[in-house]
Parts: C-alpha cells; structure tokens; sequence
C-alpha cells in the first residue's frame, strides 16, 4: 500500500466514527462533509504529508455526491488556504504569486457559481493576507481596491462591507489613522443601512473598537466609539475586547475598582491573548503609573516588552494626566521610534516588491525590452524609406524641371 493510499484509508476510517462525536456544524452542510472539512482545515499548515489533499479531496467528493454546493464550495476554499500556506516562504516569489491567484480566480468562480458570495469575498481576504505576509502589502492594497470597485459596480453591500473593513484594517496596521477612520466609518455607514443578514449576523465591535484607536486617546470620540462597540457585541471575543477599553477608560477617569474589575476579568479568562496583545508588563505599566509608584527606570525596562503602539500612546497619555513627565517622555519616545520602525518597515517592503517584481518578471522585461529594440528598428526603416522617397521625388522634380527648361531653350532657337 503506499504512503497517500495508507493516509486516505486512515481519513476515510476516522471520518466514519466522527459523527458520533461531532460538535456542532456551524456552516449547516452535511454532517460527513463538515467532519472532512475539519479535518482539511486541521491539516492545512502540516505540509509533511499529502493528509489535507486527501480529507480535501474526501470532502469534495462527498459533497458531490450528496449535492451539497456550500460544502463544494468549502473545498475550494480549502485549496486557497493551502496555497497560502505553502507559498509564504517560497523563494520563487513569481511562482507563488501565480499559485495563490489560480487558487483564489478558482474559488470566486465556483463560489459565484454556487452563489456564496461570502467566499466570493473571501478569496480576496485569504489572498491579500498572504500579500502581506510576504512583504508585497503594495499588492495587497491594489487586490482589496478592486474587491471594493467590483463590489461598488455590483451595487453588492456584503463586499462593500468587507472591502471597506479589509482596507481600514490594513491602514490601520499601517498606523495610517486618518485613512483607516475613513474606511472605517463607511464600513460602518453600510453596516447600519444594510438589511444583508450575511452582514447582520456580524459583530461589528472590532470595527468600532479599532476606529476608537484614530481618535486621542480618551477623548470623545474615542469613549462614543467605545460605546457602540459594547452595544453591537455579539460575541464573548467582543466583550473581552470591549473590557479591555473599558479598563483603559477606568485608568484615565481616576477609577481604581473599575479598572482592577475589566483588568481581572480580561486576565482571567484564557482567550484574552489571542483577542488583544497585552502583556502582564502592559498591565504593570499601567497600575505603576496610577498608583504613582513606579520609576522612570522599571517604567523603561518594562517598556521595552510592549510592541503595540496603541497601548504606548495609552500609558503616555495616562502618565501626562498623571505629572509623570518622565514616564510620558519614556512612551512618547516608544512611540515615535515604533512609527519610525513601522514607515522604515514599510519602505524596505516597497523596496523589496518591486526588486523581487523586477527578478520575477526578467522574461517580461526582456521582451518589452526586444519590442522596444523592434519599434526603434522599425521607426529607422520607415525613416529611411521617407528619406528615399524624398530623394526620388526631388530628383524627379529636378529632372522634370530640367527637362523643361532644355525645352523652352530649343523653342526658342527654332522661334
């Protein structure tokens, strides 16, 4: 037996028995089809094996036979995600590209086919993320305009929604705020008028939440937007997330309990570090400062362990209500070098994209480099020939004119 007919006789086996232990099947599809997407998506980053082609290929003949378009489509879906994953760190930037674009033109095919749209936009999403884990964010903001533009000739709010979301979001990791607020604000705008139930089912407090951080810390708009987010929370991720602010907000307004009550509900439940990159040095920045009892030196060595340019400018704006200048002069330090990394970061990514865009397509520019060779050839003939042309021409009208002046000298002799 070889080794993929061994590993697909393994699958099929254990999918048989999952059905008596599924949990849920939250994307309503067959239920032996959500048991083999499991296992796809379990397996799509384990690049040891052929195991996630085979549950993949499992699903999609499942799906086939049991007519399930959504969970047909969910293959698809599926094979853009492995393209991702295997070609984030291909040398071959090119081949990558081109991996990651089949894959994606695929998917929005079948799902416009099935009419998902949802993973219609998705294609963008998983595409654009690989953009940017592979330092071509250039790329990724062109691929997400003209997943906006589609979605605005199609007068489609699900894809407006999204594009405006995708786009704030990447400014705003940017720490592009005027435009990510302008982005986000629309999205917002759409999320309010549209009767969508693909967007109404959605949380819009991440949106909310991450508009609060374009506005100063603590000020109006900022505590509006903070609102609004607990208000639209559907989720447990969005209260963790809303608590976070809140216990910011607590610090600021002088309110000790308040904030000792969001710090210990957030620190206490174990999803809190894949919601919000807070440390514990974050958290003892914070009490240090209000209680007055940390120096400038704990205050810098502790510093030193935050990279979330929000949560700096937060402790900075915290330490200036505070009189601590020293501390605030530590953080607004902190952040200016951050924003100095980030703009540098962002030039070296510009930089390398279009040195890697001009290895990748040396065939393209050598061509473009033969046609220019042929137009210049060309253009040189054609000069040529109008010079010739010319030539002739004058030497007719001079022989012409010769010869009829040697005509009117003979007339005349014989008059």
């Amino acid at each position: 037996m070889t080794p993929r007919s061994l590993i697909s006789a393994l699958i099929l086996a254990l999918a048989a028995t999952l059905p008596c232990f599924a949990e849920g099947n939250p994307y309503a599809i067959d239920q032996q089809c959500y048991e083999y997407f499991r296992m796809a998506e379990n397996l799509v980053d384990d690049t040891s094996n052929n195991a996630f082609e085979v549950a993949n290929d499992a699903l999609l003949k499942r799906a086939v036979e049991c007519g399930d378009e959504k969970a047909r489509t969910l293959h698809f879906v599926g094979i853009l995600k492995r393209a991702t994953r295997l070609n984030r760190h291909n040398p071959d930037r090119l081949a990558g590209n081109n991996a990651v674009e089949a894959a994606r033109h695929q998917l929005m095919s079948v799902a416009s086919e099935t009419g998902y749209k949802q993973y219609f936009y998705y294609a963008y999403e998983l595409a654009q993320t690989y953009y940017v884990n592979t330092r071509q964010e250039g790329h990724a903001q062109n691929l997400l305009q003209e997943m906006l533009s589609l979605a605005q000739d199609k007068e489609d709010d699900y894809g407006l929604w999204q594009g405006e979301r995708y786009i704030a979001t990447l400014y705003h990791t940017q720490h592009d705020f005027r435009n990510s607020r302008r982005f986000f604000q629309e999205a917002i705008r759409i999320y309010e008028r549209s009767q969508d139930p693909l967007i109404r089912r959605q949380s819009l407090t991440r949106v909310c939440c991450d508009l609060s951080d374009t506005y100063p810390v603590g000020s109006d708009s900022a505590r509006l937007y903070i609102r609004k987010a607990e208000e639209t929370a559907h989720l447990h991720q969005d209260t963790l997330r809303c608590y976070y602010y809140k216990s910011q907000l607590a610090a600021l307004d002088g309110k000790p309990d308040t904030y000792s009550y969001y710090r210990d509900y957030c620190l206490g439940d174990p999803n809190f570090a894949a919601v919000i990159k807070a440390t514990p040095e974050y958290f003892e920045c914070v009490e240090g400062i209000m209680a007055n009892s940390v120096s400038a030196q704990e205050f810098g060595s502790k510093f030193q362990h935050l990279n979330y340019v929000q949560q700096m400018v937060f402790l900075r704006e915290l330490a200036i209500r505070k009189q601590r200048w020293d501390i605030a002069a530590t953080a607004g330090n902190g952040v200016i070098q951050s924003l100095y990394s980030a703009i540098s970061r962002m030039n070296d990514m510009r930089i390398e994209e279009v040195s890697a865009a001009h290895g990748n397509y040396e065939l393209s520019t050598e061509l473009a480099r033969q046609q220019k060779r042929t137009r210049v050839v060309t253009s040189i003939v054609l000069t040529l020939v109008i010079i010739l042309l010319i030539t002739i021409l004058t030497f007719v009208l001079w022989r012409y004119n010769k010869l009829k002046a040697g005509h009117l000298i003979l007339k005349n002799k014989v008059n």
